[in-house]
């Protein structure tokens, strides 16, 4: 194996609204698969969006971020995780718009 660089944005391609997770993790929220603008695909969670089950999100333009949290049981522990949120979504993009 060695390591690749992924495309930082790209479209929502399917996606769930979870209510059930592990303990200490807040539900609702919405788990989705993106297809990435070079052809690849992630999995993670959409951020900055009301998990509302009359909305669809396929299509929704979004772009990966980077997240440092602690993990649920080991509180001190943190690690860099990724999830994705809607283009447009944060006054950083609205400035270049």
């Amino acid at each position: 194996m060695s390591p690749c660089r992924l495309a930082e944005s790209g479209k929502v391609y399917v996606h769930t609204i979870v209510h059930r997770s592990f303990p200490g993790v807040p539900t609702p929220f919405i788990d989705v698969i993106v297809d990435l603008h070079d052809g690849a695909y992630l999995k993670g969670t959409l951020l900055g969006v009301e998990p509302d089950p009359g909305k669809a999100f396929f299509d929704l333009p979004v772009k990966v971020v980077f997240l440092e949290e602690a993990p649920v049981n080991m509180p001190g522990a943190p690690h860099l995780t990724y999830a994705f949120e809607p283009v447009g979504s944060s006054d950083e993009d609205s400035d270049h718009g």
